[in-house]
């Protein structure tokens, strides 16, 4: 079976049946009272920014790069 002391950060085996499950570093969260819904709404927003601004910079780069000679 498994030895606690190998096992660093990951949680005590699940047995569930057919499979032992183990979870890694999941600690428990204090509610920051923000609903759900409006939490993701907020972090997929976020994330759209970043997309648009990682195509942007990734734009940027193929261009520096070809005009550099090293553009496909």
């Amino acid at each position: 079976m498994w030895d606690n002391a190998d096992r660093g950060t990951l949680g005590a085996p699940q047995n569930t049946g057919n499979a032992i499950h183990h979870y890694v570093g999941a600690q428990a969260q204090a509610d920051d009272g923000e609903p759900f819904k409006e939490k993701m709404k907020r972090i997929v927003a976020q994330i759209r920014e970043q997309h648009a601004e990682a195509e942007k910079l990734d734009e940027a780069i193929w261009r520096n790069l070809e005009e550099r000679g090293y553009g496909g």
